[in-house]
């Protein structure tokens, strides 16, 4: 299967405060061989940016190639380059391989001479692998060492607000919201109007861009936790530490309720006000819920367990990676009174808007219709194979694994279609036309997702796909037909969320 991540990199090229070696002589490597390159080459290894402790298998790796000016350093994985340093032929390069990696990997040197031919040459390293993370930082930060995560709305709707506190269990609380009493979208949480949340924060306006669908946070391995912006601009910052957690759910009183419990240096995370507290932060959390694709808090206060006094809670899901696509996703009924599937003005707006508020949408429908033949059936385009009707269920589901299948099945779990996929994903949002639309690419071998129609197609069925949006609890699909950006023409979309 194609693996093209360029979500991930984790090996990073930077120069570091270690003084580049410099040579002074003239460069007549016109001709000059891939065995030549490296001829006269210097390298040492060591375990420190400052590269003052030599180690053998050191992850900055100094480095002088006297007979070129400048060479672009660069390691392979998953038959992708992975840059590490450009434009230097002295200097110092980070490589850290990732978790589970062969400690001994190839390093490649390409020096592109003044014909314009390239010559590349490899040499082998030894080098520490990144060691294993702890289970709850490996969720929180995941293996590539830091993650983003977004207000979830896949329970209610609702990302922050109150619940009878550790009445019933924390999983059922996590997983369904069992108990909660109140909450609200992002965009009322900074609202100083109607229906607004203003009064619960301390009024520093200069955090209310995390009060936005589109705001995030970010965990990494060294214990740093960053709030942003939609924008991308910083809002709060600390660390963080995980107590308890050992992936058993503790009592509080008779009821099996946290995980663990989650620390922050200073108020970081996203929104961090107890409800009702008049700009009360707050810096400690119980975990309710924590894997790759959802983060659950609760702050308690003075609230003792059972007695159906008030609590705060906070849910968010993970961001764009790769580990995220590899579940099983139903459809999603959560939009726009169950329209899981439907048509929509092809990039107009930004993809992000349509992929968590449904801008630009036309018309969808429940799963229910979309095999139905009688009064608002969407009978009419599919390719009239009714062996495939199990489909049109609001609990049929289809799993995407690590190894490149996907697999759609009904309600009862009966095989309904099968391929192979293929997906990209990008670092940024890609343009089409001048519209910040997709976040990558899905391509399967055969018409295999759910309902895999293009709309008014006459059963034309679809394998390209572009991704909206991909989340820990939420998959959005677009296929543009012969639509133009900015044109207003039509195209198809699919939702679908996390199966429980």
């Amino acid at each position: 299967m194609k693996k093209s991540i360029l979500l991930f990199a984790v090996a990073l090229g930077m120069l570091t405060s270690c003084d580049p070696i410099k040579e002074d002589k003239d460069f007549d490597v016109t001709n000059i061989t891939a065995e030549a390159l490296l001829n006269g080459a210097t390298f040492s290894q060591y375990s420190d940016e400052a590269c003052t402790t030599a180690a053998a298998d050191g992850n900055y790796v100094k480095f002088n190639i006297p007979n070129v000016s400048s060479v672009n350093i660069y390691y392979i994985r998953d038959e992708k380059e992975i840059t590490l340093l450009t434009g230097k032929a002295g200097g110092v390069f980070k490589f850290i391989p990732k978790r589970g990696s062969n400690p001994n990997q190839t390093v490649y040197f390409r020096y592109i001479n003044q014909e314009g031919k390239e010559v590349v040459a490899s040499k082998d390293f030894t080098l520490q692998v990144a060691a294993d993370l702890d289970p709850e930082v490996a969720f929180l930060a995941s293996d590539a060492g830091t993650k983003k995560w977004m207000w979830d709305l896949s329970v209610n709707k609702q990302a922050w607000g109150n619940m009878a506190y550790c009445v019933g269990d924390g999983a059922d609380f996590a997983a369904n919201g069992a108990n909660q009493w109140w909450g609200c979208e992002p965009e009322m949480l900074w609202l100083d109007g109607e229906g607004g949340q203003y009064g619960h924060t301390d009024k520093d306006d200069a955090k209310a861009g995390e009060g936005d669908i589109y705001a995030y946070m970010t965990f990494d391995e060294d214990g740093n936790i960053k709030t942003f912006d939609a924008q991308g601009n910083t809002l709060r910052s600390a660390t963080y530490k995980v107590e308890g957690y050992d992936g058993t759910r503790h009592n509080v009183g008779d009821t099996p309720w946290s995980l663990g419990t989650l620390k922050t240096s200073a108020p970081a995370v996203m929104y961090p006000y107890k409800i009702n507290g008049g700009g009360t932060t707050v810096t400690e959390f119980e975990i309710l819920g924590l894997d790759k694709d959802q983060l659950v808090l609760v702050y308690p206060g003075t609230a003792t367990a059972g007695s159906w006094s008030e609590a705060t809670f906070w849910r968010f899901t993970a961001k764009e990676n790769e580990e995220l696509l590899f579940k099983s996703w139903t459809w999603d009924t959560s939009v726009n009174d169950g329209q899981a599937w439907g048509n929509m003005a092809y990039c107009v707006g930004d993809g992000a808007g349509f992929a968590l508020k449904a801008e630009n949408q036309w018309w969808g429908c429940m799963p229910e219709l979309l095999w139905e033949q009688g009064e608002g059936g969407q009978y009419g385009h599919t390719d009239k194979d009714d062996s495939k009707a199990g489909e049109g269920n609001s609990n049929a589901y289809m799993t995407l694994d690590d190894m490149g299948k996907i697999t759609t099945y009904d309600a009862d779990g009966k095989v309904l279609r099968s391929a192979n996929f293929e997906y990209e994903l990008f670092e940024t949002r890609k343009l089409v036309g001048e519209t910040p639309w997709n976040i990558g690419t899905l391509t399967t071998s055969a018409p295999a997702v759910m309902y895999p129609y293009k709309i008014n197609g006459g059963g034309t069925t679809v394998t390209q796909f572009e991704i909206l949006n991909l989340t820990g609890t939420s998959l959005v699909l677009v296929y543009p037909g012969t639509a133009t950006a900015g044109s207003w023409s039509e195209a198809t979309f699919w939702r679908f969320k996390k199966k429980k």
